[in-house]
């Protein structure tokens, strides 16, 4: 009856089976490997007479089908060591992660960028040493410079912070009005919002050569942390915010990732959009942890 029951559990789990990728296709393999054992021992044990016999024939079927888990098995076990051995690497790293702030300053129309996030989408997803991986959620490239403009909409009772989108009609903040970005070859694009005529989404910024000296709080991106912490996908970076007249660093940010899948791609993963951040981001920070980091110290100017 014991046995029944669990071919008939197996039955229900496998029917009710979502429809989809990943955790769910695995999940349902995994059924129907028990679902076939139980249904074969059931018909051996019926076909055996004699309580030895049907234990014999019972032990016979487990052995056989374990052996082709047994590869898993040692898998499964070096994977639970790799991990918790990345999980202490990321927990010791997270005690130095965190937001200083020095000083704050208001009404200001434009910064520079000192250096961009960049990546491509195979980097974004998938490759360990990836330089953007210590926020790996943040905007990079043109995206990165857009997000200094965007303007920020409330997203409803308890959140602290809202959204962010290039719309600005009912917006409870604006961006900056511009945004110089320093070049490879040393000199510097001021970056404005596109108000003529948009032909696509990619006309949101015009830009020009600048030659004037570019705006004097200036944000720097890099990563941090031992290139051996890139084996065991844990990832970390450093904004920071500094008056290029003074020399004065206005504040930080430190920050650390970690892809538990540890670089899996199983069920279609991309394995840095699976990766857990200290300090935890939360709403559009997800998205936009530079912005939303740098606007509590650098305020933009409002209603231009």
């Amino acid at each position: 009856m014991a046995l029944k029951f669990g071919v008939n559990r197996c039955l229900k789990e496998v029917v009710m089976l979502e429809l989809g990728v990943g955790a769910d296709l695995l999940r349902g393999m995994g059924w129907i490997f028990w679902c076939s054992l139980g249904f074969i021992t059931l018909l051996v044990v019926r076909a055996q007479s004699g309580l030895w016999n049907k234990l014999a024939s019972v032990v016979v079927l487990l052995v056989l089908f374990s052996i082709p888990l047994w590869p898993q098995f040692v898998e499964r076990k070096r994977h639970k060591e790799r991990y918790t051995k990345a999980k202490a690497l990321f927990d010791e790293r997270c005690k130095g992660a965190g937001e200083k702030i020095y000083r704050t300053i208001q009404g200001v129309d434009g910064i520079t960028l000192l250096n961009l996030r960049t990546g491509t989408s195979s980097e974004r997803e998938s490759d360990p040493k990836w330089m953007g991986a210590g926020l790996p959620k943040d905007a990079i490239n043109d995206g990165y410079i857009e997000s200094f403009f965007l303007w920020e909409h409330d997203a409803g009772p308890g959140n602290h912070r809202g959204y962010l989108n290039t719309t600005p009609g009912k917006a409870k903040s604006s961006g900056f009005t511009f945004v110089d970005v320093k070049q490879l070859d040393g000199s510097y694009k001021r970056y404005r919002v596109n108000t003529g005529p948009r032909k696509s989404v990619h006309d949101f910024l015009t830009h020009e050569a600048l030659v004037s000296p570019p705006a004097q709080i200036a944000i720097n991106y890099e990563p941090i942390g031992e290139s051996s912490d890139r084996e065991h996908w844990v990832a970390g970076a450093r904004v920071t915010v500094v008056d290029t007249v003074s020399g004065e660093t206005m504040a930080e940010l430190k920050a650390f990732s970690f892809e538990p899948g540890l670089g899996s791609r199983a069920g279609f993963r991309s394995p840095w959009q699976f990766a857990v951040t200290c300090p935890a981001l939360k709403g559009g920070s997800t998205l936009f942890a530079t912005r939303f980091f740098v606007d509590q110290v650098v305020q933009p100017t409002q209603g231009k």
